[in-house]
């Protein structure tokens, strides 16, 4: 579909300055309409996540303060932020992975070499990807609310009709007594 095409808005969470401002030149060079917010730590991200919608969170696996990238994808999921992650790392494991698989991430990738040429077909990949789930969801919604419209007619109907019948009954014999 043509809106897998769209471009999105990325934040990506990385300590190392030199890795940060490849990392959202990366993004930005998808072309016209990307965006891409380097942050250095946890707490940074998540106050802007506060005022700003992004498509995906690009994560480093660590991160200063003592908060692993999984603690902020964690922290990120808690507060409701709806929006793909991707966790990036150069000190990863088969757990860390796993864990990172646990959280929901969409993907996993490790600082290897030339990892950074990856980045831009993967943001752009997930967060087409993103979109498709936001809109199927989307849809499953709209069908949930209309089932549950018509469950709720269908209730009133069901509990109406006797009612009707008892008020309506009494109403007929006082209409013919009086027509007498």
């Amino acid at each position: 579909a043509e809106e897998d095409f769209l471009p999105g808005r990325v934040i990506v969470v990385e300590d190392d300055p030199v890795q940060l401002r490849m990392l959202v030149k990366s993004i930005q060079e998808l072309g016209p309409g990307w965006s891409a917010i380097g942050v250095g730590d946890a707490g940074s991200c998540l106050s802007l996540l506060q005022s700003t919608t992004f498509s995906l969170a690009l994560v480093d696996y660590v991160l200063p303060g003592g908060v692993s990238g999984l603690d902020l994808i964690q922290q990120i999921r808690r507060r409701g932020h709806v929006l793909a992650t991707v966790l990036i790392t150069g000190h990863g494991s088969e757990e860390v992975a796993a864990r990172a698989l646990r959280l929901g991430v969409a993907d996993y990738v490790p600082k290897k070499e030339g990892y950074l040429k990856e980045v831009p077909f993967l943001v752009s990949r997930i967060v087409a990807q993103h979109r498709r789930s936001l809109r199927k969801l989307s849809e499953h919604s709209r069908l949930r609310m209309e089932l549950a419209q018509r469950t709720h007619r269908s209730l009133l109907d069901s509990f109406a009709a006797p009612i009707v019948h008892d008020i309506k009954n009494p109403l007929t014999v006082i209409k013919t007594a009086a027509e007498l």
